[in-house]
């Protein structure tokens, strides 16, 4: 077989295994495995082996019809690592001196918080609903079925994070974070989102101004195209790029645009996982668990800008 059936089978034996409660079958399809149970949307994207390279790629079979697997956009522009106790620099040049900061805002941030991120162990447990009928078909479309699931319960919450307004443990992970009731990324005002996200992207330093894109939602975009066209149909065929100025990334959670440079926000997640079996009494279906330990950390808020409305 080749390295790729091989993992599909393996992975197949440790989901069996688990679901069917044989702890001592899965761990030995674990080690097979290289000692944990990962899927792409908790590895990073390496082809070196350490990374996603190995793994099973999200279009493992066509045969079974699930639901749309849920996305974060995000992933494309963002830092994502698997490591263990990860810390890194905030910038990549001394910031023992003001002179070397030309942005006040970046230099007063790496003044109070250091210049290291220190990424934490957030526990977050996956669940994927698996029916008898997939539990005993061909071990592609039970690969494929956890895979995508496991995937878009990930990326669901680190949306839910990103975009949480929620004043808890876990505020530091979104762009929505306050401190006082103030945000702690810098708000950029205009009399409508249009001239907002202008003057966010205006109000950027150069470094980060160069590689900045726009996160926000579908809606807000089209009602920013229906007031600037006034009847001009030409403008919704145009890219947003040419409309704003910067690369878009839509996302329907981003209830205020933010505007920056996505560099600065990292996704890590801890490459231990374990894995479990749970039960919907209800429905009556059985569930695989994944659970992960993962954290979100904001290189440099001063990289991004909000840009609201009155």
């Amino acid at each position: 077989m080749s390295e790729r059936d091989k993992a599909i089978e393996n992975k197949a034996e440790v989901i069996r295994n688990v679901m069917n409660g044989n702890k001592d079958g899965a761990s030995n399809a674990i080690k097979s495995l290289g000692g944990r149970y990962t899927v792409n949307a908790l590895s990073t994207n390496s082809s070196t082996g350490n990374g996603g390279g190995s793994f099973i790629p999200k279009t493992t079979s066509a045969d079974i019809i699930t639901e749309p697997v849920y996305e974060n956009d995000l992933r494309a522009h963002i830092l994502v690592t698997s490591e263990s106790n990860l810390e890194v620099p905030r910038l990549l040049f001394s910031c023992d001196d003001d002179e070397f900061v030309l942005d006040e805002d970046t230099a007063k941030e790496v003044k109070a918080k250091g210049d290291t991120v220190e990424f934490g162990r957030n526990k977050s447990k996956l669940k994927v609903n698996v029916s008898e009928t997939v539990l005993l078909g061909s071990n592609a479309n039970l690969v494929a079925t956890v895979d995508s699931g496991l995937e878009g319960a990930a990326a669901y919450k680190e949306v839910k994070m990103m975009f949480s307004k929620a004043d808890d443990a876990n505020k530091h992970m979104s762009f929505y974070e306050k401190e006082l009731s103030e945000y702690t990324i810098k708000k950029v005002e205009g009399s409508s989102k249009y001239l907002a996200i202008k003057k966010a992207i205006a109000d950027l330093p150069k470094m980060y101004r160069k590689n900045a894109k726009i996160i926000m939602s579908y809606m807000d975009y089209l009602d920013i195209i229906e007031t600037l066209a006034n009847g001009n149909a030409t403008l919704y065929t145009a890219q947003p790029e040419q409309i704003l100025g910067k690369p878009v990334v839509f996302m329907d959670e981003a209830e205020i645009p933010v505007v920056g440079d996505l560099k600065y926000l990292q996704i890590n997640y801890h490459p231990e996982t374990l894995y479990d079996r749970d039960k919907d009494v209800d429905s009556g279906m059985e569930k695989f668990v994944l659970t992960n330990w993962y954290d979100i950390q904001f290189r440099l808020r001063s990289a991004f800008r909000l840009a609201v409305t009155p």
